[in-house]
């Protein structure tokens, strides 16, 4: 509904002009003389007051002479009752009408034309400048108001070059024009269509139904839109948010403090806006919003679609709900969140919080630590500085790497083609081709290993040792189960020193020697069982003799045993000790190596890879956009030049908006007819960082 100010306003209007036509209504008497302008007033002489044509009545006994009608010079004209015709060459024709111009005209009931070359035609109208003219009822135009016109119910005209068409329509600015009823035009060439429009701005327009176009070179189109920023464009009609019927005013605009415009409308505040649609704001410095709720409040910002706001310096939030609320963000599709300086969202349900960061797909999320990070997918998460998550799931959690999956959830990346570059990645079949191809055939490393080890198509399989009957697959842990074995063992006999001349037992009592079998060779040690089965007669003669020999030959064989086992054992451990230590290293070192170089190769193919992706990706990013942006200038365009063509009037204002996968623009098109059969038109468009001009003229004959 119209605003109670706007209403007030109208109504002094009103009063305003009843109070002249009252004025004018007062009638005259007869011979009241000329009136002639002293250059500030009209004053009355006394002149020739009956030196032209006048006519004569006998209907009216008022005076037998004549019909009260006036004329001041020879070339004047008065028909009718209590005419006035004082200026050169004037007519004034009907009741009580008044051409007090040079070649002016009054007809009608009290018509005033005060004005040189002025008409005032109808009822109760006044023409008081020069080249003006009045025609209805009760049209005023006021002094200094030269070359205007006012046609229809009380109108008003304050300033030169005006134009009025309607009822109760007021213009107080030079060149204004306004056509319908209750419109206001106080801008200088500014013009007002419909009802109750303000065009207060200079050079602005308000056209429909309740517009407000206070803004420099502003226009205001629709329903109760409000173009208040210089250059601003509100294009659009009412959104009652709240369902309670009425406008609500709960914007400020001008800082002040208090509510001076509705958010429920085409708000465009901001200097060079532009806002469309209903409920839409563009309150920043060239913003545009356009759609059902939108909201650009950032400087150069754009909100497209329903419910989007683009509150960061030239952010962009397209589609349903999205918000961009950084420098330089964008929030596209529904849902999206780019909350990150120069950060993006687009998909569903996406969140961009860190400054450079990407985030396309459904409800994928990129932490705030995450700077220049990007995810594309389904439920993926980037954390990491410069990190990308790819696919469903995916986690990129460490620093400028890219993961498809995550710990745990492992994913493939598969039908990759052969790597040509050096920073290419490479896939397995050209893994195991560098394998095959290789040199060194490692076949005898492994069987060096034994236990079943061997090397087969660039495949290693590994040994298996059994060792007190345990199975180990690799050389170290069958070794460490050796050296648990022998570190447990080790009570047993020991040599006295290197040359494995003596052995010692430990006993403090001495040491029996158990479970030995019989003696067979001279140097077999023999048991107890032997020493007793000889012959008791041979036994007891010689006893003693036999008891000093066989003391000193057990003595000698225990120690030459005990000498000759220790020597063998430790020769055998160093020699096993020797050769597994040195196959191991071998193996160790060439396996490192190989692997070493594999790796640094791998990591160099797939760094360049990246690189290269990246900037091809960077390309075809910025190829798409500039086609989209051109594609869409172009769809805008045609909109506003469709939308003026056959248009009545001089003057043709043609507003089109344009999207093209994404990519939105905005142009405005303006054509004046020049004479009936030519005419000249104008028209930009804007999309981003691209604009386009346009220019044209037209003849026919």
């Amino acid at each position: 509904m119209p605003s109670q100010s706007l209403r007030s306003r109208s109504f002094q209007r009103q009063l305003l002009t009843l109070a002249l036509l009252g004025a004018l209504s007062s009638p005259a008497f007869a011979d009241e003389g000329c009136y002639v302008w002293n250059g500030s007033s009209w004053v009355i002489t006394a002149g020739n007051t009956n030196a032209g044509i006048e006519s004569v009545t006998t209907s009216l006994p008022v005076n037998p002479v004549t019909d009260n009608n006036t004329t001041c010079h020879a070339t004047s004209s008065a028909y009718g009752y209590f005419n006035n015709a004082s200026g050169n060459y004037s007519s004034a024709f009907g009741y009580v009408s008044r051409a007090f111009g040079d070649y002016s005209n009054a007809f009608g009931s009290a018509n005033w034309a005060r004005g040189n070359y002025s008409n005032a035609i109808g009822g109760s109208n006044i023409a008081n400048s020069d080249y003006a003219s009045a025609i209805g009822y009760g049209n005023a135009i006021n002094v200094g108001a030269n070359n205007s016109s006012a046609m229809g119910y009380a109108n008003t005209i304050f300033a030169a070059n005006s134009s009025v068409f309607g009822y109760l329509n007021s213009t107080f600015a030079a060149g204004g024009n306004a056509f319908g009823y209750l419109n206001t035009v106080e801008g200088a060439n500014a013009s007002g269509m419909g009802y109750m429009n303000i065009a207060k701005g200079n050079n602005s327009t308000a056209v429909g139904y309740t517009n407000k176009a206070t803004g420099l070179n502003s226009s205001a189109l629709g329903y109760m839109g409000q173009a208040l920023g210089e250059n601003s464009l509100a294009v659009g009609t009412w959104y009652d948010r709240d369902g309670d019927g009425t406008v609500s005013v709960d914007v400020d605009t001008d800082g002040d403090d208090g509510a001076d415009a509705s958010s429920e409308t085409a708000l465009a505040s901001g200097k060079s806006s532009v806002a469309v649609g209903a409920g839409v704001q563009a309150t920043g410095t060239g913003s545009t919003a356009v759609g059902v709720w939108n909201q650009a409040t950032g400087n150069n910002a754009v909100a497209m679609g329903n419910s989007n706001v683009a509150s960061g310096e030239f952010g962009t939030a397209m589609g349903m709900g999205n918000t961009a609320s950084n420098s330089a963000s964008a929030a596209i599709g529904t849902n999206n969140n780019a909350i990150g300086n120069g950060s993006s969202a687009v998909g569903r349900l996406n969140y961009a919080r860190a400054t450079g960061s990407s985030a396309f797909g459904f409800n994928n999320q990129i932490l705030t630590a995450a700077t220049n990070a990007s995810v594309f997918g389904n439920s993926s998460v980037a954390a990491n500085i410069g990190s990308t998550a790819i696919g469903y799931m995916a986690v990129a959690d460490r620093d400028y790497a890219i993961s498809v999956g995550q710990s745990g959830g492992e994913h493939q990346i598969i039908h990759l083609a052969d790597g040509t570059e050096d920073t290419d990645a490479v896939n397995l079949r050209q893994l195991r081709a560098v394998v095959a191809g290789a040199a060194v055939d490692l076949s005898p490393f492994a069987a060096a290993f034994g236990g079943g080890a061997a090397w087969a198509g660039g495949i290693f399989t590994p040994p298996s040792y059994m060792i007190q009957g345990t199975s180990y697959n690799n050389v170290g842990a069958a070794l460490a189960a050796i050296d648990s074995w022998m570190t447990n063992n080790s009570n047993g006999v020991q040599y006295d020193d290197a040359s494995h001349a003596t052995a010692t037992l430990d006993g403090a009592n001495g040491t029996q020697v158990k479970n030995v079998a019989d003696g067979v060779d001279a140097q077999d040690a023999v048991n107890k069982g032997q020493m007793d089965a000889g012959d008791a007669a041979t036994l007891a003669a010689a006893n003693a003799y036999a008891d000093a020999g066989d003391a000193a030959t057990l003595t000698a064989a225990n120690t030459h045993a005990d000498a000759g086992d220790a020597a063998t054992l430790t020769e055998s451990k160093t020699y096993t000790d020797t050769k597994t230590t040195q196959t191991l290293q071998s193996a160790n070192a060439y396996t490192d190596s190989k692997f070493a170089a594999w790796n640094d190769s791998f990591t160099q193919f797939q760094q360049q890879t990246q690189n290269r992706l990246d900037q091809m990706d960077r390309r075809m990013v910025n190829m798409d956009r500039r086609i989209d942006q051109i594609g869409a200038m172009s769809g805008a365009m045609s909109a506003a030049a469709l939308n003026t063509a056959g248009l009545p009037g001089r003057n043709r204002v043609g507003i089109g908006a344009g999207a093209q996968n994404g990519r939105t623009a905005v142009a405005i098109s303006y054509q004046r007819l020049v004479a009936p059969n030519a005419s000249v038109s104008i028209g930009s468009a804007i999309s981003g960082s691209d604009s386009s001009v346009s220019a044209g003229a037209g003849f026919s004959w």
